[in-house]
């Protein structure tokens, strides 16, 4: 059905039954990885269109690729989140360590 399509379309497939090579992170090394990808506030040039309207912020698909992987005109959303979960894990138990110090 038409909500199901939208459903899988909006969902990321992460069933650990189907994973290999599962590791731990290391929280400096997500940290340091996502300070070699720079964000920018950016605005989409007109000719694009409408839906690509107003001020944005974020990285940029290339400096993503070179530390991430990618084609460098894209970032995979899937990807792009798992970095972004990675980070707030990595810096809310660094926050708790500074906390308790």
């Amino acid at each position: 059905t038409l909500v199901s399509l939208a459903s899988a379309a909006a969902s990321i497939f992460s069933d650990p039954a189907v994973k290999t090579n599962i590791k731990p992170l290391d929280d400096d090394e997500v940290l340091a990885r996502s300070e070699r990808v720079p964000a920018y506030e950016y605005e989409y040039r007109k000719e694009l269109g409408p839906k690509f309207g107003g001020l944005k912020m974020g990285p940029m698909a290339d400096d993503f690729a070179r530390e991430y992987g990618g084609d460098r005109h894209t970032i995979p959303m899937p990807k792009l989140m798992g970095v972004l979960w990675a980070k707030q894990n990595a810096l809310a138990r660094k926050l708790k360590k500074l906390e308790a110090a």
